[in-house]
């Protein structure tokens, strides 16, 4: 999974490895957040701030300012997650490309009526697909919504973004999945 493109300035480098990081990061603490209970109790994030000035998995650097990471961590440890499984970031040109959309809640209270909505983007920001789906969210739970399938896209970059609203359409939480097709 993890790829740093080769680059032509520190510049580059620190941006595709801090991008590289922000992805590693939510993939991780979203995996494990799927498997609560069983087997997993709980997970954090095992260093936030780095303690030197140097190249490591801290989200906020020596001089306090927030990379990358700090909002991929953020989002991967939203209360109230849809959280998205998938199992590639680059697709071949006419595989199915599929994931699993779930809504995860750490809170101790239920959100009857909730609806999970879903975009598919291309790279363009061209509206490719949406739909959505009722969903009652116990607390405490983990709870798949939906298996989300495309057949076939052209070569290309995608976005996937899903969001989670109450009854009354406020939002719960959100996410975001990029991915290739070539």
């Amino acid at each position: 999974f993890a790829k740093i493109d080769k680059v032509k300035s520190i510049d580059e480098f620190i941006a595709n490895s801090q991008n590289d990081q922000a992805f590693l990061t939510q993939y991780a603490a979203e995996c494990f957040r799927r498997q609560r209970y069983a087997p997993m109790g709980g997970c954090f994030h095992f260093l936030l701030c780095e303690p030197w000035p140097s190249i490591n998995w801290g989200v906020v650097d020596y001089w306090r300012v927030p990379k990358a990471g700090y909002a991929a961590l953020r989002r991967a440890f939203q209360p109230i997650m849809p959280s998205i499984e998938y199992h590639a970031r680059v697709w071949p040109q006419g595989e199915p490309i599929t994931a699993k959309l779930w809504v995860i809640n750490d809170l101790q209270s239920n959100h009857a009526g909730a609806t999970l909505s879903w975009r598919l983007l291309n790279e363009a920001g061209e509206l490719i697909e949406d739909g959505k789906a009722s969903v009652e969210i116990a607390p405490d739970s983990l709870h798949l919504v939906q298996d989300w399938r495309r057949d076939t896209l052209p070569a290309g970059q995608y976005q996937l973004e899903v969001n989670l609203t109450d009854h009354s359409g406020t939002i719960l939480g959100d996410n975001v999945w990029v991915f290739a097709v070539e």
